[in-house]
């Protein structure tokens, strides 16, 4: 560090006994200008290296003077080295140490957050396909329903069945209206979800953009071992690093502390040159020349009496340290937990999609069989309708379990902190260019 100051001082005394005309009225007057300018240098060991260059000009008056005006010039350098507290590279390394630290939980922070961002897109992404698959049922539902309804009018015509029958036909088609409307207003929601998570200037909010999912769901069976994904993600997931970072900032945090226990010992050296004349030429020639050198060493200590607040400090630092390795035990079950659960919920989708393919293929031989039976007159519209609402709740189930399915492979990714793999991006931070 560079440092400049200057001083001006004017002072004022009695003169000699006798050379003062009158009495109380100062006799000598002596004005002083002190420029400085030295170089302040911080040293690894903890100690400070400074460099210092006052030059003092004094003009006096009211009595006539020796030298005036007078120039001293006292170029120093000086040494001031601590012993045992603020000694060593490793307690003045610290404040760096712990910059680089927090320099890496940031950017464990941020990959933490982009793989959060990435899952949210992948749920988002298959709940709008859930939402659109779930609408398309509803509309074949209501096109069945209007077939029901057109086969009951002709059934009534051909006095098969009486004319209740169309009015609860009727009914379903109402019925299933309601239902797309419905299903066109969940499209629409998880439409704004996409769009919020994108966050894209070409594909706005509240814009007209209709979102049309292309990736069609992959059913094919996983079978995993949890144990061996929870040891993955005890290795890969960004708050266990962000964790362990932090215990090591506390043990560094320890050492300070214990160091902050010691006397504040420290060896002082000073070596200097000095100039003295009534002009600047002259002055400089005496310092240059070494005529006038001086050295200076000395040692000072200062013992804290009970020294409480470093044993605070220490107390304070070692509670932080078991604090964090508490939060670490935390984190590893709560990331097994979540391993564990993530896998479960895989393993129990995979069965909801076998059930509901089969609900599916026996609901829709249950639906031709009552549509056949009502051809022959022996149900009535409500059967059909029954099987047919029976036909779509099995289809929407279908359709939740292979989304489900595909929101819990996600969620493995998720939990074993492989989601930047799965999406297939390249982790690579940004290094700023001095």
């Amino acid at each position: 560090m560079f440092n400049a100051n200057v001083n001006y001082a004017q002072s004022r005394s009695p003169g000699l006994p006798g050379s003062t005309p009158g009495l109380g009225v100062p006799a000598f007057t002596q004005y002083e200008v002190v420029p400085d300018a030295g170089l302040q240098i911080p040293l690894r060991t903890g100690g400070t290296f400074r460099v210092d260059n006052p030059f003092q000009i004094i003009n006096q008056s009211g009595e006539p003077p020796s030298l005036n005006p007078s120039y001293t010039y006292t170029p120093s350098i000086s040494l001031n080295q601590p012993l045992l507290r603020g000694f060593g590279f490793d307690v003045n390394a610290q404040g760096i140490r712990i910059a680089f630290y927090q320099y890496e939980q940031s950017q464990a922070r941020t990959k933490l957050t982009v793989t959060r961002v990435l899952a949210d897109a992948d749920r988002a992404y298959w709940n709008l396909f859930a939402s659109r698959a779930l609408l398309e049922v509803r509309r074949k539902q209501f096109d069945l329903a209007q077939t029901q309804l057109d086969r009951a009018r002709r059934q009534v015509r051909a006095g098969t069945i009486a004319e209740p029958d169309v009015v609860r036909a009727e009914s379903g088609v109402a019925d299933q209206v309601e239902a797309i409307i419905l299903a066109e207003n969940d499209v629409r929601t998880k439409e704004r979800d996409l769009k919020r998570i994108l966050n894209r200037p070409d594909v706005p909010l509240g814009g007209p953009t209709r979102l049309i999912p292309g990736t069609r769901p992959s059913a094919v069976a996983y079978s995993l071992d949890p144990q061996k994904l929870a040891r993955a993600a005890l290795s890969q997931r960004m708050e266990m690093l962000e964790v362990e970072l932090q215990i090591v900032q506390e043990a560094a945090n320890i050492r300070i502390a214990h160091n902050a226990m010691l006397p504040l010992l420290a060896v002082q050296y000073t070596y200097s040159h000095s100039g003295f004349s009534g002009s600047v030429h002259e002055t400089f020639d005496q310092v240059l020349n070494k005529q006038y050198d001086s050295h200076q060493i000395g040692l000072s200590l200062q013992i804290p009496i009970g020294n409480e607040a470093a044993h605070s400090q220490l107390r304070r630092a070692l509670l932080s340290r078991l604090q964090q390795l508490a939060t670490k035990e935390q984190q590893t079950a709560q990331i097994r937990q979540e391993v564990f659960n993530a896998a479960d919920t895989l393993e129990t989708d995979w069965q909801r999609i076998l059930a509901a393919h089969k609900r599916v293929e026996l609901a829709a031989r249950v639906t031709d069989v009552e549509i056949r039976q009502f051809n022959l007159g022996l149900r009535t519209s409500t059967d059909v309708l029954d099987a047919q609402t029976r036909l779509a709740d099995a289809q929407s189930s279908e359709i939740s379990a292979i989304t489900d399915y595909q929101i819990a492979q996600v969620d493995i990714a998720f939990a074993t902190g492989t989601v930047l793999g799965a999406s297939r991006v390249h982790w690579s931070p940004m290094v700023e260019k001095e």
